[in-house]
């Protein structure tokens, strides 16, 4: 079990760094398609009980801690998108209510 747990995170580290760099490319289709699989994968691995305190080792603790670190940043590169098209979508909305209100007159 603890070798599964090991490789998981460490799989799962992987993904995050990959993300990160498309998000940092802006290749933001990429990063859409692959950032959900990702997040359910990281949720079946916290949900899991395979973290008895005895079983893991003090490696994988560290893995722990740096995959949270590093998800922290992939929160940031989310949320930064998100404001990015949030803002997008209110100037489309604003341009359209400005190209109605144009057209009704």
């Amino acid at each position: 079990m603890p070798n599964e747990v090991m490789k998981a995170i460490e799989g799962l580290l992987a993904r995050n760094r990959q993300l990160q760099a498309f998000a940092e490319q802006e290749e933001w289709v990429t990063f859409g398609e692959q950032v959900e699989g990702y997040l359910m994968e990281r949720q079946s691995l916290f949900a899991c009980n395979s973290f008895v305190e005895d079983e893991i080792s003090a490696m994988a603790v560290e893995c722990l801690k740096t995959l949270l670190g590093e998800d922290a940043r992939l929160v940031f590169f989310i949320k930064s998108r998100l404001a990015v098209l949030s803002q997008d979508m209110s100037t489309m909305r604003k341009s359209r209510r400005s190209v109605w209100a144009y057209n009704t007159f």
